[in-house]
């Protein structure tokens, strides 16, 4: 075995991650270029399922599974979610809230930041110039800023928060469990802490580092398929989340969802006065849009037809 995965043998994997050396390898070969050449089912995929859910000691039941926090998101007016899509010029209005929402499996044929072909999620901002600063929006072009609230509870996963911590000694969401902080210490403080740092900090710089190819995605997204296909938990009971709540590449200190499907459907709705077309008359840069409406949601009818004003 000489360190590199294209000779070894699939199962000594595990193994091989379990020794610092290994684990460095393999990321060190995922950072430089390996995630976008080797095939995403047979070797991409496996390796983040290993990295995510491996016992580096003893004392480590299920590796970052047991590290990483989820959090129940509440219902709150205050807060709203865009989520910005574009139109062609000269194109017609989305006519259904459906239009607005995720892509259809058939028409995700590509690697997203947390989806792969076939699985598509709807990702979604805290503020409107983040969600068109994620689409670089361009002067001139038209698009759909659609404002979502929550209805019910959300459970988030937020990628990257004990990085976060790590280094700052704050949390993304952690005024919603004011535990947080005392289980990220408790573990950076173990035994096995080291390790699972190493993982950790790899997993959040994939999520924050800008991509010029849909393959430089193929981590994150093997990871969020991972995440929310029913990841065990340190108790050993299967969960499944809802969301992913990751840091924005494209705006600096803004925060994106990217949202299952069937999530977004039952547990997220329309806002229609917040809802409208706009067109970017200027893209000055760093996230700084001038933008003017040219119409706004009135309503949404039961079947999801839109009602423009």
């Amino acid at each position: 075995m000489d360190g590199h995965l294209h000779t070894m043998d699939p199962q000594g994997l595990g193994e091989f991650i379990s020794t610092r050396e290994g684990l460095l390898s393999i990321i060190e070969q995922l950072r430089g270029g390996a995630k976008q050449r080797w095939p995403f089912e047979k070797m991409v995929k496996p390796i983040v399922e290993e990295l995510f859910k491996k016992r580096y000691c003893r004392n480590t039941p299920q590796g970052l599974a047991r590290l990483w926090q989820e959090y129940p998101l509440q219902v709150n007016p205050e807060l709203t979610w865009f989520r910005a899509r574009e139109l062609g010029e000269g194109g017609k209005s989305f006519s259904n809230a459906s239009e607005l929402g995720p892509r259809s499996a058939k028409d995700t044929k590509e690697y997203g930041r947390c989806h792969v072909p076939g699985a598509p999620v709807g990702y979604c901002s805290l503020y409107e110039d983040i969600a068109l600063a994620e689409k670089n929006a361009e002067t001139g072009k038209r698009y759909a800023l659609a404002a979502y609230e929550l209805t019910e509870e959300l459970i988030v996963l937020p990628v990257g928060e004990y990085d976060f911590f790590r280094r700052t000694g704050q949390t993304y969401l952690g005024s919603v469990d004011p535990n947080a902080k005392a289980h990220y210490g408790k573990i950076q403080d173990g035994p096995d802490g080291r390790l699972l740092e190493v993982v950790d900090a790899f997993f959040a710089e994939e999520f924050i580092s800008p991509a010029s190819r849909d393959t430089d995605y193929r981590v994150t997204a093997a990871l969020s398929d991972l995440l929310f296909n029913s990841v065990a938990g340190v108790d050993g009971q299967k969960h499944r989340i809802d969301a992913i709540f990751y840091p924005s590449v494209a705006y600096r200190a803004g925060y994106n969802l990217a949202i299952q499907p069937e999530a977004m459907e039952k547990k997220m709705c329309l806002v229609p006065s917040q809802t409208r077309i706009v067109r970017v008359t200027e893209a000055i840069g760093y996230g700084i849009f001038e933008k003017e409406d040219e119409c706004i949601l009135q309503a949404v009818g039961t079947d999801g037809t839109l009602k423009w004003k």
